[in-house]
């Protein structure tokens, strides 16, 4: 069956602080209690990245981590407890052959794997996103030693089955709108006017020479 949301399966606790400082869970307050059902990433202190149900950097063999709160299986509840686990990404080319072996790829992707999504899981299984981390961060260390988000979980067919890898919204494919996003709600500083003229005092100095 398709996810509808996606939690990390086969991965282990992590600390928000010292692992993820950018995620964010999104939930909603009802009378006293909270109904947590996504997560997200921090792109400044107004803007958050989610998944809303830049260019082809080829990441193909790259590992990289999913983190999230969603279930640690399929059909399963999330957890309080942040988790991640590492995940390897696949080709568009190898992860569209997988779908299409199956049942529900004709049905779930209809027009195939698109070039602003990428694939990422494990061939054996048992490692992936699930229910509940829907919206939350793919991210790797790039050759600087910077953590870079690549994508944002979305969708895929159940969690952690074999050969079956997640499907992620890919970031690069929204720069732009990202930056225009960000540019809306925090404009750059404009500079101070200048002084009235009559506050503007020059002084004559006189020298023998």
């Amino acid at each position: 069956m398709p996810r509808i949301a996606m939690a990390v399966v086969g991965g282990s606790p992590v600390k928000i602080d010292v692992s993820a400082p950018y995620i964010v869970a999104i939930g909603e307050r009802t009378n006293r209690d909270v109904s947590w059902f996504c997560g997200g990433s921090l792109l400044s202190t107004n803007d958050i990245l989610t998944a809303a149900h830049y260019d082809e950097t080829n990441y193909e063999g790259n590992h990289a981590k999913v983190i999230g709160w969603g279930a640690r299986e399929f059909g399963g509840e999330g957890t309080t407890k942040l988790r991640q686990v590492e995940v390897e990404i696949f080709s568009n080319v190898n992860c569209e052959k997988a779908y299409s072996n199956s049942t529900i790829g004709p049905k779930t992707f209809p027009k195939g794997i698109a070039k602003q999504q990428l694939c990422a899981g494990s061939t054996k299984g048992g490692k992936d996103a699930c229910q509940g981390d829907s919206g939350g961060p793919l991210v790797l260390k790039d050759e600087f030693g910077i953590i870079r988000q690549i994508g944002i979980v979305s969708t895929g067919a159940g969690c952690g089955f074999k050969m079956y890898p997640g499907v992620y919204t890919r970031v690069s494919s929204y720069h732009k709108w990202i930056d225009e996003q960000i540019k809306k709600t925090h404009p750059p500083p404009s500079l101070p006017p200048p002084p009235p003229q009559d506050q503007i005092h020059f002084e004559t100095v006189q020298t023998n020479i």
